[in-house]
Order: C-alpha cells, then structure tokens, then sequence
C-alpha cells in the first residue's frame, strides 16, 4: 500500500540513503529530531535546527516553502536549478530537493496535479515583512514595500512575536499566557483566554490572505494547546 503514496528518497552527503513515505499532509524537515523528517545533528551545518522548509498538499499538489537562512534549492527534470529563499515552489515527480548536501528525490507514483511549468512554479506565496522599530507590516513586491495597517491589538501581536523571531533568530512558540500579557498587560481586568488570543490570530490570517497569501495557517502556525509560530520575515 506505500506504494500508492508519494514519498522522497532522501541521500546524506556521505551516500546514506533512506524512504520517507509523505502519508500525511503537512511536514516539516530540519536538522534536529523535532522535525518530521530529521536530516542531521551536526551543530555545524547550515541547516536550520527547526523547521528549515516546510511540505504541505493543498490543491492536489505538494509544495515546499523555505523558512530559513540559507535556502535551498530545487531541481526540477531537465531545468536549471531554482535557489529558493523564504518562497514556497511546486513539487514535480522527479524533482530534487538539496538542503546544503543532503538530496531529497520526490516521487509520486499517482499525481492528481499537471506538472508545473517554468514560471508558474515559483512563489504562490507573498512576502509580507514585519519591522519592529516601525510596528509596521508591510508586503513586499520586489523592492517596493507597501504598509498594511492591522487594528492595534493585532498589531500588538504581529509586534511581539516578530521581536521575539529576532531575539532568537528563528520563528519561536509564543504560549498563550506571554501573548495575553503583551496585549493586553498584566492588568487585564476583563480576565482574558486563549479563545481571544484566537481571535486576534483570525484576524492576522485574514489580513495576510486579503494581502495575497495563499498559505495563512503556514505563515501564522497554530501549536495546539500551547500558542503560535510567526513565520514572515522579521527585521529590527
């Protein structure tokens, strides 16, 4: 029966080689054992520790969105390579994921999607850009930067975890309780839960989708009992 499901045949940069079956709908790859598909735990690669790209279905397709530093790139059958850096491309059969010497080959032995084709493949997701001195959003198209003005308790949100984003280097689980606090304060008389914090997150995504996001759940990710991952670039 797996070989009914798409999967990667994944290589190391010493030759190991290695099948991971994609039965869900969702993964993450990174460097340490907390991603879905673990590639190495050598503190001195250039893959990101947690979360360095993300595989995601949606529309009968497989997609892979960089969230790093240092990208990645991918080959697609006779194409050149496409470096990507905080973009989500097209998986076709055959093509290749490499993430700094490690090789991931998709296959998919029944697609339910035409293969892509040059330059549809590339970016379905916009770049939306949080600058922390300015509490400002902005989408990006290019160089050109245009502010988006969300309502000011979503904003106070977007600011917090962006600032936290960079005090780590990477996006970082913001818990409901520290997200309480850096809206609404330590004197919150009206006694506010995670179902407003909820709230205010409905909000960013509908704000990120009427910007042109195609993938807002990705971009503000939801832990389950525990809070939220910002997941747009962050800048001081």
């Amino acid at each position: 029966m797996t070989d009914l499901y798409p999967y990667f045949s994944i290589q190391s940069p010493k030759g190991d080689s290695d099948k991971f079956v994609l039965q869900d709908t969702y993964y993450t790859i990174g460097r340490l054992p907390e991603n879905d598909i673990p590639l190495s735990e050598d503190p001195n690669s250039r893959i990101t520790r947690v979360k360095h790209c993300l595989l995601e279905r949606e529309g009968g397709q497989w997609w892979v969105t960089d969230d790093s530093r240092n990208g990645i790139v991918v080959h697609y059958p006779n194409s050149a390579p496409e470096p990507v850096n905080c973009r989500t491309v097209a998986l076709d059969p055959g093509c290749v994921i490499e993430i700094h010497g490690w090789k991931l080959e998709f296959h998919d032995p029944n697609p339910t999607a035409e293969p892509t084709r040059a330059p549809n493949r590339l970016k379905v997701t916009p770049d939306f850009v949080y600058k922390v001195s300015q509490a400002t959003l902005f989408y990006q198209e290019g160089r050109v930067r245009s502010p988006i003005h969300p309502r000011p308790k979503v904003n106070l949100m977007l600011g917090y975890m962006a600032q936290r984003n960079l005090n780590q280097g990477e996006p970082v689980l913001c818990s409901y309780d520290e997200l309480i606090e850096a809206v609404w304060g330590e004197d919150d008389s009206l006694g506010r839960t995670p179902a407003d914090v909820n709230i205010l997150a409905r909000g960013i995504r509908i704000l990120l989708e009427q910007n042109g996001s195609k993938t807002p759940k990705t971009q503000l990710e939801t832990k389950k009992g525990q809070g939220y991952l910002l997941r747009i670039s962050c800048e001081p």
